[in-house]
């Protein structure tokens, strides 16, 4: 069922910038963000040829990626707050 959720979820809000925030909430994106990011190359003629390429690399360090970095101004104006793992 869960599956099923977050795909119905992925389709909605295809075009909405939720995507990016739900695998990180979700805990899947050292999965869905370790794949090459794939493009389509589009050959006009008669029929069109379509084509899909890998257009670059992704990767997602799951060691410090699901918590951005605190901003080292914070850091300095309250001295009890301490970075976030693997961000020093």
């Amino acid at each position: 069922m869960r599956d099923i959720i977050r795909n119905e979820r992925r389709i909605e809000l295809a075009f909405e910038e939720h995507r990016f925030w739900d695998i990180r909430r979700w805990k899947i994106a050292e999965i869905v963000m370790n794949q090459p990011v794939r493009g389509m190359r589009i050959i006009n003629g008669t029929p069109l040829t379509y084509t899909v390429f890998d257009v670059e690399q992704s990767t997602f360090d799951a060691s410090k990626m699901y918590f951005y970095p605190i901003p080292f101004s914070e850091i300095q104006r309250n001295p009890s707050l301490t970075q976030n793992p693997n961000w020093n």
